[in-house]
């Protein structure tokens, strides 16, 4: 049987290396999570498979263009209210 904290690992991995990074440094503060998820988290470490710093800055440049884009259309939309 599976835990909640290893259902929660499980889960972050397909939704790709940032959330698994989000996981990782979580990881590193069972004094905020329970200490059972801390684990779980801890091993995506092992089970993230390594790739190119290409793809990472893909990635990211990704995720900072949608961040920028979605911060606009709320600046758009509190100038034209």
């Amino acid at each position: 049987s599976i835990t909640n904290a290893e259902r929660v690992a499980k889960g972050l991995l397909p939704l790709g290396p940032t959330f698994v990074k989000i996981g990782q440094a979580l990881a590193t503060r069972p004094d905020i999570i329970h200490v059972p998820l801390a684990e779980s988290l801890a091993n995506l470490q092992d089970r993230m498979a390594p790739f190119d710093d290409y793809i990472a800055k893909r990635i990211i440049r990704r995720e900072l263009k949608l961040l920028l884009q979605s911060n606009a259309a709320q600046e758009q939309k509190y100038i034209t209210t």
